[in-house]
């Protein structure tokens, strides 16, 4: 199994009306512009920006990945992008794909501000 490809496809996410200390999330009092980056084989491999929504919707599939570098871990970002660069939505983690993880088809990460959601299939 560890051998075996598996593409991850990030589905959709909520967010918060207000960051973690209660401001906007954009400058200007907007809302967000968020995207999911996840890193393995060295690379990483983001979501387009979905704009001024707390509801994204993204159904965006990532390369191929094996199912041993899932179980080692990968690096994940969950952010609002800005003119001045970019805002922690939840905090950066090494996601840790377990056997329910593949069983299951997916999953989601969760933090104070916010969530995204995750599919996984066998490619």
């Amino acid at each position: 199994m560890p051998g075996s490809a598996w593409v991850i496809t990030i589905t959709e996410g909520t967010i918060a009306e207000r960051t973690g200390t209660g401001g906007s999330w954009d400058s200007l009092g907007g809302a967000p512009d968020p995207f999911v980056c996840v890193t393995y084989s060295g690379r990483q491999h983001c979501t387009p920006e979905a704009s001024d929504t707390y509801a994204p919707r993204w159904n965006y599939a990532l390369p191929a990945v094996t199912a041993g570098m899932l179980l080692a871990g990968v690096p994940t970002v969950f952010k609002d992008r800005d003119v001045a660069g970019a805002d922690a939505i939840c905090e950066d983690i090494t996601l840790v794909f377990v056997r329910d993880t593949f069983v299951s088809g997916g999953g989601s990460r969760a933090c104070g501000s916010g969530r995204w959601y995750f599919t996984l299939r066998p490619q």
